[in-house]
């Protein structure tokens, strides 16, 4: 017995000891943004590469699992790829999704370069800006979507100096779109969205955001994307914010002094605000062409645009003063 327990004590010894140099030595890890880790699963959805699951969550497509353990084999490199979901105390979120990435030391480099091309090009990715960063909302198709029945004169330029600032002409540019719901304001973004292959970034505003939640937002936005604010007339009246007054913590100056781009060069970014009632937009965003260039209307569709449409100009008469959206179903 005497005998055995040094023996006990040097094979423990020698375990952790090579446990320690498997850790620390041989390989590293990043901590993934919850967004990137979404990507990732993504890929691995689409390519199935050769992998061992230890564990996961079953839950049927677009959702992701909140738990997903396992060994990958993805574009060759070797990775342990642990996806877990953390309970909050306080704050805002009630949780957050952990994901830990595990590698060889000596990977790094290609590591680095899968998570920095991640998106394959494949699919354009629609995220949710938060101030934490992105985290993935869905996915689009890149190509054409089809004919943009617009009115003329209500898109040309502002499709224009896209163009100027993809080809790095400008820094950015922005656009409010105005008028009643079904016009094709949202139609509009998703047609440059796929045309160009512009991811969007979806900014949403809680009441639990801060004034420095709202400029680290803002400072996430990524190069080349467009960052789209919705309906921002459902969250302010002029100034004053129509959420809840008791439980808002940031200001209205907190987003204009975003928009100026305090924070952020925002090179190659288009942003795109949507309202329907254009009387309750403040003048600091309607009337300063270096926050929104372009003020533009999107009214139902005219006569001509109601023809190409339907095909038939005495359906395009009858259809008079319908939406663009309702033209479309009247079609089918």
């Amino acid at each position: 017995m005497s005998g055995i327990l040094p023996l006990l004590g040097l094979i423990g010894s020698t375990l952790l000891s090579l446990w320690a140099a498997f850790k620390y030595l041989l390989t590293s890890s990043y901590r993934l943004e919850d967004g990137v880790s979404k990507l990732l699963l993504s890929r691995v959805r689409k390519e199935n590469p050769t992998s061992w699951v230890f564990g996961g969550e079953h839950v049927t497509p677009p959702r992701f699992p909140e738990l997903w353990e396992g060994f990958l084999l993805l574009d060759k490199i070797p990775l342990y790829f642990h996806r877990n979901e953390r309970l909050m105390t306080a704050g805002w979120k009630s949780k957050e999704s952990v994901t830990t990435l595990t590698f060889f030391r000596w990977n790094r480099t290609q590591v680095d370069n899968l998570l920095v091309h991640v998106n394959t090009g494949e699919s354009i990715q629609v995220s949710a800006l938060t101030p934490h960063g992105a985290d993935r909302l869905g996915e689009l198709e890149p190509g054409g979507e089809g004919e943009l029945y617009l009115n003329p004169g209500s898109y040309e330029d502002i499709e224009a100096d896209v163009k100027r600032v993809l080809a790095g002409d400008l820094n950015k540019t922005g656009a409010l779109l105005h008028g009643s719901p079904g016009n094709g304001k949202t139609r509009f973004v998703r047609y440059l969205s796929k045309k160009y292959s512009l991811p969007i970034n979806v900014v949403y505003f809680l009441p639990d955001y801060s004034n420095l939640d709202i400029s680290l937002m803002f400072a996430n936005i990524p190069q080349r994307s467009i960052v789209l604010l919705e309906d921002f007339d459902n969250l302010f009246d002029g100034r004053k914010c129509t959420m809840p007054s008791d439980q808002v913590k940031f200001t209205f100056d907190s987003v204009i002094n975003s928009l100026d781009g305090v924070h952020n060069d925002y090179r190659q970014v288009v942003f795109i605000m949507t309202v329907n009632d254009i009387l309750r937009v403040d003048d600091s965003i309607k009337e300063r062409p270096s926050r929104f260039k372009f003020v533009k209307e999107f009214s139902p569709p005219n006569l001509e645009v109601r023809e190409r449409i339907l095909g038939d100009k005495n359906l395009a008469i009858i259809s008079d003063g319908l939406s663009l959206d309702k033209v479309i179903h009247f079609k089918n």
